[in-house]
């Protein structure tokens, strides 16, 4: 009380509505939506209630704007000194893209700038957009970093890229301290899918393609230079010397390089920090599941595929695709999502069984490892679905449901905040890890991390 601050409330309906306490992020709050509650009439009310909720207040300055500010304007406009808590993994530059009217925005620091040009795309989840950039474009980072670690340059930062790639023939950048652009980028992925540069040596782990990881740079030059991929240590690297080449000017470079060697790749999210995370903030910041243990990629193989085409015989597999399904109760053949692509209705009471065939794998008795694909559509709104269980008799709850709000999953992993519509066609694609990850997938998109699962436990 009788201390005077400065509130501003920054309204993009359908993207954000976030509230700002003195030039700092006081809530991100839940995202409205156009022309609903929180759309402005041609007037407005200040300090107004209908039931006597507008206790008095002093108020020194009431500003209006038609657009809604980014978090660096508000930080310029200041306020009256509070400092509220801060996250104490808060980044001094976050961006993530989700912003459709200005994808560049800075979640915390400057907009980006775009050299060259950029496509925004879905990205790990239904509601975390990406940016796809290509060969000869590249983004601008003005960080606002004062010079450290004993140098005229930024010596110690930390860089966090959320990326995936198509392939692994092509040379891609991450970043290049150079801010004219007219040297090498400064940490590659190579042809082989591998992370890191001539200097400080690259990482043993293969990127496996079409697959989100989360990449984290910590560098203290003079002491030290480390890669992380997915919470984990990926390359203790050769330390750079102070004020060296990997020391940074007051711009660095995202995704770019002088000669082509940076091929196309989506980005989901950024950040930059003024000082180098240590192991137990990287592991706080996790990632995409990911195991470091495997160093090469193993490419296993598509084991039982069952599309229900042909009315006469709706439980056969596709050929050298596993052996047919095995009915318990009814079903009928129904029209599928396409002309030619048939579908089954498949009831209350009933269902199938496979024989996969699969070895035990994943360090355990049983298969550990493993994914399935399910194209589905729910008739009936609001029951319960069930999608598979792992108990062959049928004696345990099931394993992943849609539940009465249509979200997926199942309370041992968590529910997909995504909730699924009635009589619409879905690919949902469940990526097994036991003891590494548990991800659900719709539509191609990752729409839940779900909670990872014991070795030769229930999953």
């Amino acid at each position: 009380t009788d201390e005077w601050y400065r509130l501003i409330i920054s309204v993009n309906n359908g993207t954000h509505y976030r509230y700002y306490l003195d030039g700092q992020l006081l809530m991100d709050g839940l995202v409205q939506e156009i022309d609903g509650r929180f759309g402005l009439e041609a007037i407005l009310l200040l300090f107004a209630d209908n039931d006597g909720d507008d206790g008095e207040i002093d108020v020194a300055e009431v500003a209006i704007w038609d657009v809604a500010l980014t978090t660096y304007q508000v930080q310029s406009l200041g306020g009256f000194g509070h400092e509220l808590p801060k996250n104490p993994l808060q980044a001094d530059g976050r961006w993530k893209f989700d912003n459709a009217d200005n994808p560049l925005e800075g979640y915390y620091g400057k907009d980006l700038q775009l050299v060259g040009s950029h496509e925004i795309i879905d990205g790990p989840t239904a509601t975390n957009k990406a940016a796809h950039i290509d060969t000869g474009s590249h983004y601008i980072v003005e960080h606002g970093m004062a010079p450290n670690g004993g140098g005229a340059f930024v010596n110690e930062y930390s860089l966090q890229f959320d990326f995936r790639i198509d392939t692994v023939a092509t040379w891609r950048a991450f970043f290049q301290t150079n801010p004219a652009n007219s040297n090498d980028a400064d940490c590659f992925i190579n042809t082989t899918g591998n992370i890191g540069t001539a200097a400080t040596g690259y990482g043993p782990y293969k990127l496996i393609p079409q697959e989100w990881y989360r990449l984290i740079i910590s560098v203290k030059n003079g002491d030290f230079y480390k890669y992380y991929l997915d919470g984990q240590l990926l390359l203790d690297g050769t330390k750079q010397d102070i004020d060296s080449r990997f020391a940074l000017e007051n711009t660095v470079l995202l995704f770019a390089d002088n000669d082509g060697e940076d091929g196309a790749l989506d980005v989901a999210e950024t950040a930059i920090w003024s000082r180098a995370l240590d192991s137990s903030e990287v592991v706080q910041l996790g990632g995409y599941g990911h195991s470091l243990s495997d160093t090469t990629v193993t490419t296993g193989k598509l084991v039982g595929k069952w599309k229900f085409d042909d009315p006469a015989d709706l439980l056969k597999a596709e050929p050298g695709l596993g052996l047919p399904l095995e009915l318990v109760g009814s079903h009928e053949a129904i029209a599928g999502p396409d002309a030619g692509n048939g579908a089954v209705k498949i009831g209350v009471g009933s269902n199938y069984k496979i024989t996969h065939g699969i070895a035990s794998n994943g360090g355990g008795a049983y298969v550990n490892e493993y994914s399935l694909l399910i194209d589905f559509k729910v008739p009936v709104p609001g029951v319960w679905n069930a999608l598979f269980q792992t108990s062959p008799t049928n004696s345990n709850d099931a394993d992943c449901f849609i539940n009465t709000s249509g979200n997926i999953g199942v309370w041992a992993t968590g529910y997909s905040s995504y909730a699924i519509n009635a009589n619409e066609w879905y690919r949902l694609v469940l990526s097994v890890k036991n003891g590494t990850h548990y991800q659900y997938y719709l539509d191609g998109q990752l729409i839940h991390h779900g909670t990872v699962q014991a070795v030769d436990g229930r999953f």
